[in-house]
């Protein structure tokens, strides 16, 4: 039986053993680095997209405004890449900017749902008997307005026309597409050498 020691392979030391558990440590650490960062840049986007939708009617014009959420979660990107000191992976860049468009879009349908029902109570006040006449139509199923999510859709093209709601839905997802490729634009453009979504993606 061949002795370890006698074929030269020296015994593995304390420092040794630290080391490797050092190694198998570190990208743990990474890992749950790389989620907490991610979850921060979500939050923070949807949180971007839920106030966008208080903007003025000036800010909250089509293609304007995806644009400008585009470029708000790029730059929250770049701005947790630094905080974290760690390269943004490329599929983070891809959905921040969906994250920031789709709380835009809930907080849009709110938003509308809101309004639309205060406009009814000042109509019922002035009009009660009008206000009797469509709740009854509403509950006996003869007047079936469509849900919150169609009306906002269509609500938000209504000045190019009156689109149907598959047309509404295909600008808005035109929209999201356009929210993306700013955000990926800004990153590539303004983060750092080390923190780019490409060299992230090799690591």
């Amino acid at each position: 039986m061949t002795d370890p020691h006698a074929a030269g392979n020296p015994p593995e030391t304390s420092a040794s053993k630290a080391g490797a558990m050092e190694r198998a440590v570190v990208p743990r650490r990474g890992r749950a680095a790389t989620v907490v960062q991610t979850l921060v840049g979500i939050t923070a986007c949807f949180v971007v997209g839920m106030a966008a939708a208080s903007l003025p009617a000036a800010v909250r014009k089509l293609v304007l405004l995806p644009g400008l959420l585009g470029a708000a979660a790029g730059a929250i990107a770049i701005a947790k890449g630094r905080l974290f000191e760690r390269p943004v992976p490329l599929g983070v860049v891809l959905l921040l900017p969906v994250v920031a468009m789709a709380g835009y879009a809930i907080a849009g349908v709110n938003r509308l749902q809101s309004e639309k029902t205060i406009a009814e109570a000042r109509a019922a006040r002035d009009n009660p008997a009008a206000a009797l006449f469509l709740g009854e139509l509403e509950a006996d199923g003869t007047l079936d307005p469509p849900s919150p999510v169609v009306q906002w859709l269509t609500w938000r093209v209504r000045s190019l026309g009156d689109w149907s709601t598959a047309a509404a839905a295909a600008w808005l997802l035109m929209e999201f597409a356009l929210a993306v490729a700013v955000g990926v634009f800004v990153v590539r453009q303004f983060a750092p050498a080390d923190g780019s979504p490409d060299e992230a993606e090799t690591r």
